[in-house]
């Protein structure tokens, strides 16, 4: 699942690698199956992974996939408890 790597100084490879990794998470999520909800828990993971600790410096654009990872990360447990 991981083949692809964003360039940590490149704004739309950042905001685009948390875009696709969120989607198919939530298109994972939507399959309602206990390997999908693994599926999404991994693409979330890695979604999150380029979040940096300095919050102030990330546009709002990519703060908005983070969000909604973060939110589809807590639903993803939820389904898997």
């Amino acid at each position: 699942m991981e083949t692809w790597k964003s360039k940590d100084n490149d704004e739309t490879e950042l905001e685009l690698y948390s875009e696709l990794w969120t989607r198919l998470s939530r298109l994972a999520l939507n399959e309602n199956n206990m390997l999908m909800n693994k599926y999404s828990l991994k693409a979330l993971e890695n979604s999150l992974s380029k979040v940096p600790e300095d919050l102030q410096k990330v546009p709002l654009n990519r703060l908005r996939w983070y969000s909604l990872a973060e939110y589809l990360y807590s639903e993803t447990l939820l389904k898997i408890m």
